[in-house]
């Protein structure tokens, strides 16, 4: 299980999720949604996409003792594909 989210990096910053939205995703071939997210980009701004195996959203259930989603074992992934963003114009005046 991979937990994924779209990130942006500000110019020379670091890497943030954006909206802190993460989805996780079973080994194997998927088509996946990615939780709808909302930024201003700056010149210079890189999108992407981060993978993480452990993520706040998704924290062990002390009650069972086991993980919420089934997030267990190895999390080595071979990752390749394409992103498609619908990205708008801001049409605020001013």
């Amino acid at each position: 299980m991979a937990l994924v989210g779209l990130a942006l990096r500000r110019k020379g910053g670091e890497v943030t999720v954006l909206s802190d939205q993460v989805v996780p995703v079973p080994a194997g071939r998927h088509r996946v949604s990615l939780g709808g997210v909302a930024a201003r980009l700056q010149p210079g701004d890189e999108l992407g996409v981060a993978l993480f195996s452990t993520h706040p959203q998704y924290v062990w259930a002390p009650a069972a003792g086991a993980p919420v989603a089934g997030i267990t074992g190895s999390n080595a992934y071979a990752v390749s594909g394409r992103l498609w963003l619908p990205l708008s114009a801001d049409a605020a005046p001013r």
